[in-house]
């Protein structure tokens, strides 16, 4: 039953929402369907798979339901055994004195910390979320690794453009974006 349900909420976001469907699987694949390496991932991403093996892998996979603490309840959550790359970084394991950028890429007025290194650490499984519009389930996201808490900090509260690890800690901050170094 949540294969089929995980199968269906695919399948009516393909139909539904086409352009954003495609969007995510070309953001998190990390190869082109020539094979050649994916200049647009995004994030957390599949090095492996293309946008077509990684959307059949993802219609062919055994999800289990899990709860997450990270996760609106009004959201289904599942996972599955597909490993892939982290694209966050917690900010613990970072020295204190590093600097972040701070960032708010997508215009929300909270603030984004991005940290640049080419540090690459693989996560063991897939988590998908999912939730109901009307009658249907849709996919929310997909990606590498499990939920983490989401800060909403505003942009404003953070006084510059760069921050150390230890301030971000101190304003509440967990983890950070991992930007490639030459991006």
């Amino acid at each position: 039953m949540i294969r089929t349900e995980i199968v269906d909420a695919i399948h009516t976001t393909q139909h539904f929402n086409p352009v954003y469907w495609a969007k995510t699987l070309q953001q998190r694949a990390g190869l082109n369907e020539n094979g050649d390496i994916n200049e647009h991932r995004a994030g957390s991403y599949y090095p492996d798979y293309n946008s077509t093996q990684l959307e059949a892998a993802l219609l062919m996979a055994f999800w289990e339901p899990f709860h997450s603490d990270h996760v609106r309840p009004i959201f289904k959550t599942f996972t599955t055994p597909l490993p892939g790359l982290l694209g966050i970084v917690e900010l613990r394991n970072l020295s204190p004195t590093t600097n972040v950028m701070v960032r708010d890429p997508k215009k929300t007025g909270f603030a984004q910390l991005h940290y640049q290194s080419n540090k690459e650490e693989m996560a063991d499984e897939t988590t998908i979320i999912v939730s109901k519009k009307h009658t249907s389930w849709k996919v929310v996201t997909f990606y590498p690794g499990k939920p983490i808490e989401g800060k909403k900090i505003p942009i404003e509260e953070v006084k510059s453009e760069s921050i150390s690890v230890k301030n971000a800690l101190e304003i509440g901050f967990t983890h950070a974006k991992l930007v490639k170094i030459g991006t």
